[in-house]
């Protein structure tokens, strides 16, 4: 029996998954309330839940593994609320911020 590239219908819940739980952190983050209450939080939360199923379930991007996604999301989630990264990259690159309207 072949396997199905991407791990098939599994893969695809993965990565709904991941999208659905990246717009929850999002909106936590721009939320000036709960910018530094919930976010980073959830993401060292998310983090750790990646690396305990990790024992469990092998991470793999390819087969799009759960302990792959929760890990991304849990380090993509501290790199971006992280205030070294994000101020250096807005300096090098503010072509890419919106502009308030004059």
């Amino acid at each position: 029996m072949r396997s199905a590239p991407h791990n098939g219908p599994w893969g695809s819940l993965s990565w709904a998954a991941l999208l659905i739980l990246v717009t929850v952190i999002a909106d936590w983050y721009h939320e000036p309330a709960l910018r530094w209450k919930m976010a980073p939080w959830a993401s060292l939360v998310l983090l750790l839940a990646g690396l305990a199923a990790n024992l469990i379930i092998p991470m793999s991007k390819a087969r799009a593994s759960a302990s792959y996604m929760l890990v991304s999301l849990g380090l993509s989630g501290l790199i971006f609320i992280s205030p070294v990264p994000c101020s250096a990259f807005h300096n090098r690159a503010e072509w890419l911020t919106t502009q308030p309207a004059a």
